[in-house]
């Protein structure tokens, strides 16, 4: 049996809940420069971006498996509850908080940060020969003979696994704040969607355990969801289109390459707004980003 090749960074029925009316979305690939619309069939998708490379593995694709049995399927009829602001005492808040946790592991921005990581460990070392003996098989050939460091993918794609679950275990612990949108000023996306809002100014660091900062998801163009001060109370409110507006530029201002949106016009009037990124200091992981805004 073969194996999915083409795989969705961001998932086909996510990238749904931001389309037209006619099921396209609006978008803008820094890759090619313009806004298109597409359906999401075509966006946001690499060829065996979740393929592990390890020799022996019986089934190449299985972290895409594992995502669309685990991670989606499970999740799609409680957004559609949360579209239908359907909240209640009950809610299976644990496949919310896994999904949220995902959209954190599972994009290019974490993986390239994994071997940004990796590069730092090796020249910060005091003795780097021993530093480059103890991460045996982190370190590729070129093909004119050259060694650079690079996680190899399936050692990547567990670090991804293993992060996705201990981060949703940690969101679980934190009360669940659920934003609607107006009608006229729907959420965007982009292909970094997890982000860290700082909300009271202290020294702390951000991570899923700052209390100081409300971990923020957009699922739809109708919702969206902080996780916020530790308990278990699920909490709804609806923004004003400013404030969704305002929210939206921020929002923009983290994505690694894509934006997607409702519109044409709603995205061309966002990325006017959206200070453009210094080439010379390309998106990291973490990163400071004004006002307030932290993306992990």
């Amino acid at each position: 049996m073969g194996h999915k090749k083409r795989h969705h960074i961001l998932p086909q029925r996510y990238q749904r809940g931001f389309a037209d009316s006619n099921g396209f979305v609006w978008y803008r690939d820094e890759r090619r420069g313009e806004i298109a619309s597409e359906v999401p069939l075509n966006v946001a998708v690499e060829k065996h971006f979740y393929s592990s490379e390890f020799p022996t593995s019986a089934n190449p694709a299985a972290m895409e498996d594992f995502l669309a049995e685990h991670v989606e399927s499970p999740f799609w009829p409680v957004l559609e509850k949360l579209e239908r602001e359907e909240i209640t005492d009950n809610m299976p808040v644990d496949r919310i908080a896994i999904f949220a946790a995902f959209l954190l592991t599972r994009i290019a921005v974490f993986r390239n940060t994994l071997n940004k990581i990796l590069g730092q460990a090796m020249v910060s070392s005091n003795n780097l020969h021993k530093t480059i003996s103890s991460i045996e098989g982190l370190l590729k050939v070129s093909s004119g003979g050259l060694f650079f460091p690079a996680m190899p993918k399936h050692n990547a794609l567990n670090q991804m696994g293993r992060i996705g679950i201990e981060a949703s275990q940690m969101l679980l612990k934190k009360n669940l704040h659920v934003m609607y949108s107006p009608a006229d000023e729907p959420f965007i996306t982009t292909d970094n969607p997890f982000v860290f809002e700082q909300l009271v100014r202290i020294d702390e660091p951000p991570s899923i355990a700052a209390d100081s900062y409300m971990k923020l998801v957009p699922l739809s163009a109708k919702v969206a969801i902080g996780f916020g001060l530790p308990g278990n109370t699920i909490l709804a409110s609806r923004m004003k289109a400013i404030q969704v507006s305002n929210l939206n530029v921020r929002l923009a201002t983290v994505a690694d390459q894509i934006v997607i949106s409702q519109s044409k016009q709603q995205l061309e009037q966002i990325l006017k707004r959206v200070p453009k990124r210094n080439a010379e200091s390309p998106l990291q992981f973490p990163t400071s980003l004004p006002p307030q805004l932290i993306v992990t």
